[in-house]
C-alpha cells in the first residue's frame, strides 16, 4: 500500500463540516441530559397547603353524603363530579348571572392550597384575626377559604350574603348556610357564619321576588344564624364593620371577600375592577361605589379578593372544570421543576473543554501554515 493510500488521521477543525457535525451532536446530547436533570422541588409550606386541600376534599365528601343521602339525585350533566355544590341555572334566590365552568373549577380541593399561598403572602400567623365576607355565588371558594384559614390556624369571623349567582348555592333548600351548617355539625369545619344578609341589590334582596326574599330569610332562620336585613347598603356595610370589630376584639389583620357581594365590594362592576388575589393596597380606580373592602383598605388593612376563578387557576397551574376532581397535592401551587445546577454546570464545562481543544488545534494548525509548514504532515501536539 502506497503512502498516499493510507487513511488520514481525523484532525478536528472548525472549518471541517465533519467536526461541526460532531460538535452539534455533542451539544444535542448535553441538552438532552440537562433537560432530563430537571427535578420537582417542593415550594415553601407544602404541608400546610396539603393539609388545606385534604380538609376540603373530606368536606366535599361530607356535603355529597349529606345531600344525596336524603334521596336527592345528582345532576350528572351539570355536576359531573356529583358534588352537590353546583346549583341551578335559575331559582327564586338567583341574584345575578354566573358561569358553570367557573363554579365547577372552584371545587378543585387544591384551590384551598392556592388560598393558603395568598394567606402566607399576607403573613397570616396562627391566631391572627381575619374578617371574611362570603356569598352564595362560589360555594367551592367559600369552602376552600375556610379550609385554608383553618390550616394556617387563623381566627376568622364570617359574614355571608346568602343570595347566589347562577350555578352557585342557589337551591333554596340547600343554600350556602345549609352546606356550612352540615359541615360544622359534622366537625369538618370549626367556623361558620355569625351573621347573614339576603344579598343581592342593596344587600337586602333588591331584584328578587317576595318569594325569593322569604326563602332566604327561611334559610337564615333554619340555620340559626343572626339575620342582617336593613334598608340600605350603607347601613349594611356599617353594621358589618361593627360586627367584625366586636367579634374579633378589634381591627382584623386581613379582609377576605369571596364571591363579590355588594356589601363587601360596593358594586357589581367592582368584581372586575378589584383584582383577584392578595393585595396590600387597593388600586386607585373609579369605583362606582364602595364596600367593606374599601373601608378596610382606607385604613391600611390588606385584602384578598376571590372572584376571577380563571386567574387563580392560571396563577397556580390548576385545571379548569376537572373531571374527576384532582387529589390533594396536584398543581403548581405545591412544587416547581428546576434544573440540577451541578449537572448543568458539569456538562457546560465538558463542552467548553471540547470546544477549546478544537479551537486550540485550529490556532496551531494555521500558525504552522503561516510559517510555511504543512500542518497535515505534523502531529496534532507538535
Amino acid at each position: 500500500m502506497s503512502k498516499n493510500s493510507e487513511p488520514k488521521m481525523f484532525k478536528p477543525s472548525l472549518r471541517d463540516p465533519k467536526t461541526l457535525v460532531i460538535l452539534a451532536v455533542i451539544a444535542l446530547a448535553i441538552f438532552i441530559v440537562a433537560e432530563n436533570s430537571r427535578r420537582e422541588v417542593r415550594l415553601p409550606d407544602y404541608e400546610v397547603k396539603l393539609d388545606a386541600a385534604k380538609r376540603m376534599q373530606t368536606s366535599l365528601e361530607t356535603v355529597k353524603q349529606t345531600r344525596f343521602g336524603t334521596g336527592q339525585v345528582p345532576d350528572e350533566i351539570n355536576d359531573p363530579n356529583a358534588t352537590a355544590m353546583i346549583g341551578r341555572q335559575e331559582s327564586p334566590i338567583t341574584v345575578e348571572d354566573g358561569k358553570l365552568e367557573d363554579a365547577l373549577t372552584a371545587l378543585n380541593p387544591n384551590i384551598a392550597a392556592a388560598i393558603v399561598s395568598y394567606l402566607l403572602e399576607a403573613n397570616i400567623k396562627p391566631g391572627d384575626p381575619v374578617a371574611v365576607g362570603l356569598s352564595g355565588t362560589f360555594p367551592g371558594l367559600n369552602l376552600a377559604t375556610i379550609c385554608a384559614l383553618e390550616a394556617v390556624k387563623a381566627k376568622p369571623v364570617i359574614i355571608t350574603s346568602l343570595g347566589s349567582a347562577q350555578w352557585g348555592a342557589n337551591d333554596p333548600s340547600f343554600t350556602w348556610l345549609d352546606i356550612e351548617s352540615a359541615l360544622y355539625k359534622s366537625g369538618r369545619i370549626a367556623h361558620h357564619s355569625t351573621l347573614a344578609s339576603l344579598g343581592g341589590g342593596g344587600d337586602y334582596g333588591r331584584g328578587l321576588s317576595d318569594k325569593g326574599r322569604q326563602l332566604l330569610r327561611d334559610a337564615i332562620a333554619r340555620n340559626n344564624v343572626e339575620k342582617l336585613e336593613v334598608g340600605s347598603l350603607d347601613s349594611s356595610i356599617s353594621l358589618r364593620l361593627q360586627k367584625y370589630e366586636k367579634e374579633l376584639g378589634g381591627k382584623p389583620k386581613l379582609f377576605i371577600s369571596v364571591g363579590g357581594s355588594f356589601a363587601d365590594i360596593g358594586h357589581q362592576a367592582n368584581t372586575w375592577l378589584i383584582p383577584t388575589g392578595f393585595f396590600p393596597n387597593l388600586p386607585e380606580r373609579n369605583y362606582p361605589n364602595i364596600g367593606v373592602l374599601h373601608h378596610y383598605a382606607e385604613t391600611g388593612i390588606p385584602f384578598i379578593h376571590l372572584f376571577d376563578v380563571r386567574m387563580i387557576t392560571q396563577t397556580f397551574e390548576l385545571p379548569k372544570s376537572p373531571v374527576p376532581l384532582p387529589d390533594p397535592g396536584k398543581g403548581g401551587v405545591y412544587a416547581t421543576e428546576r434544573y440540577d445546577v451541578r449537572i448543568a454546570a458539569l456538562l457546560l464545562a465538558i463542552f467548553i473543554v471540547i470546544f477549546g481543544i478544537v479551537v486550540n488545534y485550529d490556532r496551531k494548525k494555521y500558525k504552522l501554515k503561516e510559517e510555511g509548514a504543512d500542518p497535515d504532515t505534523l502531529p496534532i501536539n507538535k
